[in-house]
């Protein structure tokens, strides 16, 4: 199986609540993380492949719509999830939205829950469930042990 590239973008405490959830992925994305937007430039034209570019608004004091945008003009296959303020208003959210440069949006704060499904869907990644035999239908049966 081939680990796949995601990128994240974003300040300090942002990463390190996105690293706790991102371990879920462990064997399956090999995360890359930049602390500057330079960086995170000068990889994109090294041309490194990424399925998700997570992309804090808060990193710099520029405008990261704008950089989403240079982005996804310059590289359309990447997928861009944008992390954004829960004092956004409406009308910001509908313009990031209704552009389509990115493919989601999630308001800080946000849940490690929202996080693993945006990961899951954008990088095509099929999550194994560990076996719960609570959750099991009958007509399921457990792993058989021979003693």
């Amino acid at each position: 199986m081939t680990t796949k590239q995601l990128f994240v973008c974003s300040r300090k405490e942002i990463y390190r609540q996105l690293s706790f959830t991102l371990k879920e992925f462990d064997k399956q994305i090999d995360v890359t993380y930049f602390q500057r937007t330079a960086e995170l430039e000068t990889a994109l034209e090294q041309e490194e492949i990424c399925c998700l570019l997570i992309l804090d608004s808060l990193v710099e004091k520029q405008s990261m719509f704008d950089l989403a945008k240079k982005i996804k003009s310059e590289k359309p296959s990447i997928n861009i999830l944008m992390l954004v303020p829960s004092d956004t208003t409406k009308d910001e959210l509908i313009e990031i939205i209704s552009t389509k440069v990115v493919c989601g949006v999630l308001l800080i704060p946000f849940t490690s829950q929202q996080v693993e499904t945006y990961v899951a869907r954008l990088c095509d990644i099929v999550k194994e469930e560990p076996d719960n035999p609570l959750l099991m239908k009958k007509s399921q049966t457990i792993k058989k042990h021979i003693f």
